[in-house]
């Protein structure tokens, strides 16, 4: 009988953690943005996704999204969740972003925001698709350095 007791309460430990487990992956914590990029990552058990910077307005994440290295986690496979942001909206410093499902938030990462001083032509220094360095002064070198690629 202990036994079975001591399974079933597992079996609910188990069951609540599925529908419950949920990563931000992209950007990660202290990764530094600047330009056009997405957040991205994974929630079990999907109902309205939504997500807000330093507790402003909500804005809708693409949900339901393929995701078969969530199986084992979640029993099955649609669990990823997307939002394009164009990071140079946000102030340089470190911002908070927080995701929703319905009115439940289910995580948090806090991002750096970065500006390369040296670029007037991105407007006082914003870079495009850019993550790395938020310490950057040297434009030329990175344009011709990524331009290579």
């Amino acid at each position: 009988m202990q036994g079975r007791f001591l399974f079933g309460i597992i079996g609910a430990l188990m069951r609540m953690g599925t529908a419950t487990a949920s990563v931000i992956e992209v950007p990660g914590a202290n990764d530094e943005m600047s330009g056009i990029y997405f957040f991205a990552g994974w929630k079990c058990a999907q109902g309205t996704m939504s997500g807000r910077i330093d507790g402003g307005t909500a804005f809708p994440l693409a949900g339901l999204i393929g995701r078969p290295d969530t199986a084992s986690v979640c029993n099955d496979t649609n669990n990823g969740w997307i939002a394009q942001y164009n990071f140079n909206r946000l102030s340089q410093g470190n911002h908070t972003f927080q995701t929703f499902d319905g009115a439940a938030s289910f995580a948090s990462v806090t991002p750096s925001i970065c500006r390369d001083r040296s670029n007037p032509e991105l407007g006082g220094g914003n870079l495009h698709h850019y993550t790395g360095n938020c310490e950057r002064n040297d434009w030329k070198s990175y344009r011709d350095i990524h331009d290579s690629e």
